[in-house]
């Protein structure tokens, strides 16, 4: 199956933007009692949010400087990956690898000398990792569900060279190296 899509975005601050998506799986191997089907995956897309009202305009927080000249956040993503089910559909086990490419995302400025902050643009960053996810029903009235996902994320130019923080190199904050649940 192939999946595409294109949104129109019309902001009278920011302009015309096309935004497309695109998503393909193949059942590249059908199966039987044991592997019961092997699918390929994968995804493009491209994202764009506006600021919103408090980060332009400082709207009420505390030495907060209102920052009317942020761009919006724009993102371009990839994914691939490949999901083996077994024992005719009851368990299946996929991964996936993903990256993420964003440009002026909007992150949170905090000066310890003025104790003034401001919403800001980070010119470019990335994030990409993969993930690992099983899920089995070994009876009718019971699931299991597991999953794993290592990101790396960094922040590869940035304007604020006093912000440790927002520094080109650093991670982005808010994204874990290593998450999980069972």
């Amino acid at each position: 199956s192939l999946i595409a899509g294109l949104r129109f975005v019309h902001n009278e601050n920011f302009g015309n933007k096309a935004v497309p998506r695109v998503t393909g799986s193949l059942l590249a191997l059908r199966g039987g009692e044991l592997f019961s089907g092997t699918r390929l995956r994968f995804a493009y897309g491209e994202g764009i949010k506006e600021p919103r009202l408090e980060e332009s305009f400082g709207i009420g927080a505390f030495n907060l400087i209102p920052n009317p000249n942020l761009k919006p956040e724009e993102t371009r993503s990839l994914e691939a990956g490949v999901q083996q089910e077994f024992a005719r559909g009851k368990y299946s086990l996929s991964a996936a690898y993903f990256h993420n490419l964003f440009r002026n995302q909007i992150a949170f400025s905090f000066n310890p000398l003025t104790f003034e902050s401001q919403y800001v643009n980070i010119n470019r960053s990335f994030a990409h990792g993969a993930e690992l996810e099983f899920h089995g029903r070994p009876r009718r009235n019971l699931t299991l569900d597991a999953a794993y996902v290592y990101t790396q994320a960094e922040i590869l130019e940035a304007p604020l060279a006093f912000d440790p923080l927002l520094a080109a190199g650093a991670p982005l904050l808010r994204r874990p190296k290593h998450s999980g649940s069972i």
